[in-house]
């Protein structure tokens, strides 16, 4: 491994943005035809949420390894010593951006790797990967055997106008070393209210499902009264939670990766997709432009959410800014 050209990514964060990580270096990988390497156990070294390595829970290309973590100093001399080299020559590529905002490096997309190739950042943006969709779609199936009840609910979804509402609870209760961010808040209720009406109005028949890393039903900031709380336990729960939110029909985001990766699994061209402006809920992740998803603004309230939301879904009005 040591001099060959290769890409090699350190996987860490929650599920949705080793996903990221993961579509961002399988691109930059194919597209030079050289082997990607997953770093499966240094990237959750003292993770506060105690997360861990779940790529393996689908088919993904690339060799899985571990390494020791770098050391501070080493990762900080690595990096700039890289900022001074011509970015054709650079081992050691690291997304732009200043930690609370990310810039769409398009340099990146004409890389050619010729030397080993060390990966960090999230890579949020669609457009780092857009153009091998169909390889990630093959990629992304999963590995785990589904459990009957899911297989039976899978099935309802599909056959229904199905929205996939997903509340964020911060990942339940940490226990770690570090503190967690606290740029990321939880979406209030008046949100999600103006996302199920607006899509409602679109998706008479919809049907309401539930998902969320609160263990509480009370504590769901949503009053729909025949909405379907969809609960798994265990450790294959999210990877469960995943895979039913992909085969909804239509989506209600949280400020969250997880549920944008339920969305671009599952979405079709009608579908209807709500979410938070990103960037205001402590989230560097965008929108694809093709998704035209109804954005709700803080602040904005609920009335006016409402209306302005109901005029995009029925197509008056400017529609949906695109990214």
């Amino acid at each position: 491994m040591r001099g060959q050209a290769s890409v090699t990514i350190q996987a860490r964060g929650g599920i949705g943005n080793q996903l990221f990580m993961y579509a961002m270096a399988r691109r930059l990988a194919l597209k030079s035809s050289v082997p990607l390497y997953v770093e499966t156990e240094s990237g959750f070294n003292g993770d506060f949420f105690r997360r861990n390595y779940g790529l393996d829970r689908f088919h993904i290309a690339g060799e899985e390894v571990r390494r020791a973590p770098r050391s501070q100093p080493a990762r900080r001399a690595a990096i700039a010593v890289n900022q001074m080299l011509p970015f054709r020559w650079r081992r050691f590529c690291r997304e732009p951006g200043d930690g609370a905002r990310a810039v769409f490096d398009r340099r990146i997309l004409s890389f050619k790797v010729v030397r080993p190739v060390f990966l960090e950042g999230y890579w949020q943006d669609e457009r780092y990967f857009a153009d091998i969709d169909a390889v990630l779609r093959q990629d992304l199936t999963f590995r785990t055997q589904h459990t009957a009840a899911n297989l039976e609910l899978a099935a309802e979804m599909r056959s229904t106008e199905s929205v996939a509402v997903h509340v964020r609870q911060l990942h339940g209760v940490p226990a770690g070393v570090d503190k967690p961010s606290t740029t990321i808040a939880s979406l209030p209720a008046e949100y999600y209210r103006a996302a199920i009406m607006a899509i409602r109005k679109r998706v008479p028949r919809a049907k309401i499902y539930i998902f969320s890393d609160s263990p509480s039903h009370a504590a769901l900031p949503i009053g729909e009264g025949d909405a379907v709380r969809v609960v798994n336990e265990g450790d294959e729960a999210q990877y469960e939670d995943l895979w039913l939110m992909s085969q909804c029909r239509h989506f209600v985001l949280a400020n969250s990766t997880f549920s944008w990766w339920g969305a671009w699994l599952g979405r079709t061209a009608e579908s209807v997709i709500a979410s938070p402006v990103m960037s205001e809920w402590g989230q560097r992740v965008c929108l694809p432009g093709g998704w035209a998803a109804l954005e709700w603004r803080s602040g904005s309230g609920f009335e006016q959410s409402v209306t302005a939301w109901i005029e995009e879904a029925c197509g008056v009005g400017a529609g949906a800014e695109a990214r």
